[in-house]
């Protein structure tokens, strides 16, 4: 039984797409995305999409909670970092590139650490929650991170709070390089173990589970993903 639901959820889906092949975009779609990312990213091209397609219409919520795509009637979610959701149907769209960094402040009190294993010791600022175990990966070759457990008194769900106790000196920190390439540029940040290098963290487009994309949201999808590269690249060249 469980096959043919399956089965039968397939070609409902290929059926649903065939016949909205030649349709052109238009309806009503609601988006979750990242308080941060979305807002310097996503929202640009979204309006890019909006001024291109007339007849849609979107409904953007800026959270930096996982939200249930069925229960909260969501048509797309945009989440950086490998998806918690594993019954979701996904898309990476790009790579966002990760820098560990800290404040001059903060290494003239506590030292600059020189090898991965030197954070054990150190003040780390945790983008995420504060009573999950939290684990940096390095390496010398792409794809070859080792694990670094970390821990500090500070954590946040939101990369500007991260970045912005990181500037006050008060630890070390593993933002998106885009968010503090000018600080580094300023010399309000400085990058550290550089001969080491991080996992990016992937970009993915969440769909709900069971249910074919209208062809506004594979439009939309699209779209981001042709549109992020460059403005990710723009962002850390």
């Amino acid at each position: 039984m469980a096959r043919a639901r399956e089965l039968l959820a397939a070609f409902d889906e290929l059926s649903g797409e065939f016949n909205e092949s030649d349709r052109e975009p238009r309806g009503r779609v609601r988006v979750s995305l990242p308080v941060v990312f979305g807002r310097l990213f996503i929202v640009p091209l979204v309006g890019d999409f909006l001024r291109r397609h007339p007849a849609v219409s979107a409904e953007l919520v800026m959270t930096d909670r996982y939200v249930s795509l069925v229960d909260e009637g969501f048509d797309l979610a945009i989440r950086v970092g490998v998806p918690a959701d594993t019954s979701a149907r996904g898309r990476k769209l790009a790579d966002s590139g990760r820098v560990l960094v800290a404040a001059p402040s903060y290494l003239r009190a506590r030292g600059r650490p020189n090898a991965p294993s030197d954070l054990r010791t150190h003040e780390c600022l945790v983008h995420g929650e504060a009573n999950a175990s939290t684990v940096w990966r390095f390496g010398r070759e792409p794809g070859k991170g080792v694990p670094v457990p970390v821990r500090g008194r500070f954590a946040a769900n939101n990369s500007e709070a991260v970045a912005l106790m990181a500037r006050q000196g008060l630890g070390v920190a593993l933002l998106a390089d885009w968010l503090v390439r000018d600080d580094i540029k300023r010399g309000r940040l400085v990058p550290l173990l550089e001969g080491f290098v991080t996992p990016p963290a992937p970009v993915f487009a969440l769909s709900p589970p069971g249910r074919f994309s209208s062809t506004t949201v594979r439009a939309l999808t699209e779209h981001l993903a042709a549109g992020l590269a460059a403005r990710l690249e723009r962002k850390t060249g």
